[in-house]
């Protein structure tokens, strides 16, 4: 599994690629922040998914 990264620590990459852009890590750092992206909208849709099936379910078994 991919390492997340914090909001905390993805605004100090980007201060620290604003203030000295030729000694940052940010682009390196940016597969982390992408991971982190991807994690969150599986998550995120991984739920939707399971809360519309929840619903289907009751209205199956409200209507037996």
């Amino acid at each position: 599994m991919p390492e997340c990264v914090s909001v905390s620590e993805f605004v100090q990459e980007v201060q620290d690629d604003w203030s000295s852009p030729t000694t940052s890590f940010f682009t390196s750092k940016m597969l982390n922040c992408r991971n982190t992206v991807y994690l969150l909208e599986e998550v995120s849709s991984s739920n939707r998914t399971t809360q519309r099936l929840r619903g289907r379910s009751k209205v199956s078994i409200m209507s037996c």
